[in-house]
């Protein structure tokens, strides 16, 4: 957005993790051009609640669905509801190549060419530069390892279902701690976990803990959302869901290198932190 020579305006989380309807309502002016949803950890936000009031004030919605290929809100994927929908094949994504890699999903044609010329140096289909354009383009290796890994997403997203049901049946007795809704815990959603973001009351002695049985974990951006980076020279946001958030989550691992016997070992370091038999 700061590229495009827009004002971004940053609005709170609901307990989901995930953009709050009621605080985009909120933030709406006249002044409002488009609504950017961020598809978070593999789940997708409530785009019906979004898409709503997009309409009702006349905006564009435009999906970040970065971490969120194969999820889907109500039987519809992310990446398919506004105006165009973004994808990261970064390599730690569901959808990963060696590298760097990206793309783009769009239902509207003028769009899509719009996209193509952009993301090779402003050149239409005949090599005629016809505005100023971009050096994005998906190289030929990266293209060719996505093509590949394309034939296992399915079974990508099972696995990651398989070990975030693990997660859950291991450590849902746990009060102090937060965990993202089961694979069967929400009909509306069907999440594919690129990320198993909880929260703890005692966060950093839990990960110190678990640091020292050999297990690593990742607290996203530093425990800093972007308001709190003075660089970009955002206003003053009040954002205090999210910010409570950033101060007790935490990623555990999750990829599908992982055996069940590593979930296990993992969900019975966390349990002997709490005091429970393992």
């Amino acid at each position: 957005m700061h590229f495009a020579g827009a004002t971004p305006v940053l609005v709170d989380c609901g307990p989901d993790h995930l953009v709050a309807p009621p605080a985009v309502a909120a933030a709406v002016t006249p002044r409002t051009a488009a609504i950017l949803p961020v598809q978070l950890n593999g789940r997708t936000c409530n785009m019906e609640a979004l898409q709503a009031i997009a309409d009702r004030h006349g905006l564009v919605v435009i999906e970040d669905a970065a971490q969120a290929l194969g999820s889907t809100f109500r039987g519809r994927r992310a990446g398919s509801f506004g105006a165009w929908g973004s994808f990261s094949f970064y390599p730690a994504k569901v959808l990963g190549c060696f590298g760097d890699g990206g793309g783009l999903a769009t239902g509207d044609d003028a769009v899509a060419r719009k996209l193509r010329v952009l993301r090779d140096h402003g050149r239409d289909e005949t090599g005629v530069v016809e505005t100023w354009g971009l050096n994005s383009r998906l190289d030929n290796l990266q293209a060719a390892i996505l093509n590949v890994k394309l034939d296992g997403l399915d079974r990508e997203i099972a696995r990651r279902r398989e070990i975030a049901r693990r997660y859950r049946l291991g450590l849902e007795e746990i009060a102090e701690l937060t965990l993202p809704p089961g694979p069967e815990g929400d009909l509306d959603h069907f999440d594919v976990y690129q990320n198993y973001e909880i929260e703890s009351e005692r966060r950093d002695a839990l990960r110190t803990h678990l640091q020292a049985d050999g297990i690593g974990t990742i607290i996203q951006w530093g425990g800093r959302a972007i308001h709190q980076f003075a660089g970009l020279g955002l206003p003053r946001f009040d954002l205090p869901s999210t910010e409570r958030l950033l101060s007790r989550c935490f990623l555990l691992p999750m990829n599908t290198s992982l055996s069940d016997e590593d979930v296990d070992a993992i969900v019975a370091s966390i349990r002997r932190f709490h005091g429970l038999s393992t």
